[in-house]
């Protein structure tokens, strides 16, 4: 899953600054119901543009949106057993999993 940010470094005190964000949307699909933002979701190729440093700027965010919303909709979700100790048990839908 690849999803849309940014970053920038920039010299401070003598050192680098590095700093990075996500960048949302309003939730739509499956994450709507979990939380009203969601992060801008790429498919491979959308993500090889986002990064690739000679792609014009102009547009790219809107572009990145509107495939973020495309890739949003392959998403599913499903309850899960309360958090409790570690593992891909974790992940399990509630009604397959194990409760401690």
């Amino acid at each position: 899953m690849w999803a849309a940010g940014l970053f920038s470094v920039r010299p401070a005190d003598g050192a680098r600054h590095l700093s990075c964000t996500i960048l949302t949307r309003g939730a739509v699909g499956a994450a709507a119901r979990v939380h009203d933002r969601m992060p801008v979701l790429l498919d491979h190729a959308a993500a090889m543009r986002w990064m690739r440093p000679t792609t014009d700027p102009a547009g790219l965010l809107a572009d990145a949106a509107e495939e973020g919303a495309r890739t949003a909709g392959t998403l599913d979700s499903w309850q899960v057993a309360p958090l409790r100790g570690d593992g891909p048990k974790l992940m399990e839908p509630v009604e397959q999993a194990t409760l401690f």
